[in-house]
């Protein structure tokens, strides 16, 4: 009889579900208005030869700013392709990451193949990451997530040593791919996941040392970061602001109904947007899901916290939180919290596979999952054809500014994606923040998801990290280095012993 590999079967639902990235190019929401253009600077810095610390467009540090992910190793992808191609072969190469590492993990949770297969294709083709695909520093810090809970599970087993270089360096990585809510919900993941599955002082140890020898890993991005976040506006929200994109109380039924309110493939008729809500597992998964049996209570009830955090003000544990959990406060929109339900509901799906009531062949529930998911997630991300970016940049230049005409409604809908044939060219001609800078041009008032104090007050002095020669150094930059460096050596000595 021929044993498949579930490797390989992932590895073909991978090619089904997101094949097309390497067919298309991404190009909607901040990936056009912010992401573009600041990976089109740290280009061209790498091509020349520098390193990439300071934005002459947009006047502020890369090195620095909280989502520029300088120094994670798909910022070499930069350098080697055009932005365009860069950006979908980073996302293809992510989601098939995080399939691998979830189906790690299940494999070693559950003990059965199928489950873990199922469990991983669930996550890997799961809205709350593929709606994301906008967001290229989040996706790629939420994929680390399973590889995380993989690292805390080792810690629970016979090698904890092991367990933690697995977490620390998982966790590194998502800090690392510079969206720190995303590294927020992915620790946050981690630590409920060691509150289940450690039992013993000796993998808390493991579990407290790989958190260590994250933060080390990762120094290179975060203390640059500190240091400059005084200049960061978005640096302490009020409850209301923090409040956000949240779910509605029927959109706590989005990890199974993935189109309650449309899709903006067609037309989005619900509150705030699409994707801040979109957490649909698939239909087979998510039913699957309650079969996992009672011993799961906990993974259920991480669930159900999650759902319940996420409908913020509105369902009042969010605004507890809001002053109770450290960190909260520097970060909006509590509907992301749906990533967290849809993670630990991947994980209850694979034990309800093991548990499902035998009144279906499994072929046929593979079938139920496997159609209606790819067509959410092809709606869920629209590609325009391959040459569309580069087409546009050659036709079209960014409009004078017009300060009567507001490009927003149109090009940055909530409801509707432009997916027309000149889409991208459509957008830049509008000069919509910050497409100018892709030509190079100085933006006075850009957009910025973490904006720059010093855009508001102009009798400011220039930022404190120039030099008397007018170039600019990364404060913390170099002592960033020496940590890190050094976090490595050990981590690589203490991988040798265990």
């Amino acid at each position: 009889m021929i044993r498949i590999s579930p490797s390989l079967i992932l590895l073909l639902v991978w090619a089904v579900f997101h094949g097309r990235l390497f067919l298309g190019e991404l190009y909607w929401g901040d990936i056009g208005i912010y992401f573009y253009p600041l990976y089109k600077v740290i280009a061209e810095h790498l091509h020349s030869g520098r390193l990439p610390a300071w934005d002459p467009y947009l006047s502020q540090p890369i090195i620095g700013n909280p989502q520029a992910s300088v120094f994670y190793p798909t910022s070499l992808l930069l350098w080697l392709f055009p932005i365009e191609r860069a950006l979908s072969i980073s996302t293809a190469l992510h989601l098939l990451l995080t399939g691998f590492g979830m189906l790690c993990l299940l494999q070693r949770l559950v003990g059965d193949r199928w489950a873990a297969l199922l469990g991983a294709c669930a996550w890997m083709g799961c809205t709350a990451l593929i709606a994301r695909a906008q967001f290229p520093p989040m996706l790629a810090s939420l994929c680390w997530m399973p590889w995380c809970a993989f690292g805390v599970l080792v810690c629970a087993g016979e090698r904890p040593t092991k367990g933690a270089l697995i977490f620390g360096a998982a966790f590194a990585m998502a800090i690392l791919a510079a969206h720190p809510q995303a590294a927020y919900l992915t620790g946050i993941a981690s630590l409920l996941c060691a509150l289940v599955w450690l039992k013993e002082k000796k993998a808390w140890s493991a579990f407290a040392l790989g958190t260590v020898l994250a933060i080390g890993l990762s120094a290179i991005y975060w203390l640059p970061m500190a240091l400059n976040l005084p200049e960061i506006a978005r640096n302490d929200l009020s409850l209301a602001k923090a409040n956000r994109f949240r779910a509605d109380f029927l959109q706590l039924l989005n990890p199974w109904l993935p189109w309650l309110y449309g899709h903006p493939g067609a037309e989005y008729r619900g509150p705030g947007n699409y994707w801040e809500t979109a957490c649909f597992v698939g239909l087979a998964p998510g039913l699957l899901a309650f079969w996992a049996g009672k011993k799961r209570w906990a993974l259920f009830l991480f669930v159900a916290l999650c759902l319940w955090i996420s409908l913020g003000r509105a369902g009042g544990l969010f605004s507890i939180l809001y002053y109770a959990l450290p960190g909260l406060k520097y970060f909006h929109d509590p509907a992301r919290f749906m990533i967290l339900a849809a993670f630990f509901l991947t994980i209850l799906s694979a034990y309800g596979w093991t548990n499902r009531p035998k009144v279906a062949p499994a072929w046929l529930l593979w079938i139920a999952f496997i159609i209606p998911q790819t067509i959410v997630i092809w709606a869920a991300m629209p590609l325009q054809p391959l040459g569309a970016w580069q087409k546009a940049l050659a036709t079209v230049e960014p409009a004078l500014e017009n300060p009567g005409y507001s490009p927003w409604k149109e090009h940055i809908s909530y409801r509707r994606y432009n997916n027309r044939p000149n889409a991208i060219a459509e957008l830049i001609e509008t000069g919509v923040p910050n497409t100018p800078a892709i030509y190079r041009r100085k933006i006075d008032e850009p957009y910025e998801p973490a904006p720059q104090k010093a855009w508001k007050d102009k009798s400011r002095p220039p930022h404190p990290g120039f030099a008397p020669s007018g170039e600019f150094r990364p404060p913390g930059l170099t002592i960033a280095a020496w940590i890190t460096l050094f976090s490595l050596l050990v981590a690589l000595y203490a991988w040798r012993k265990a």
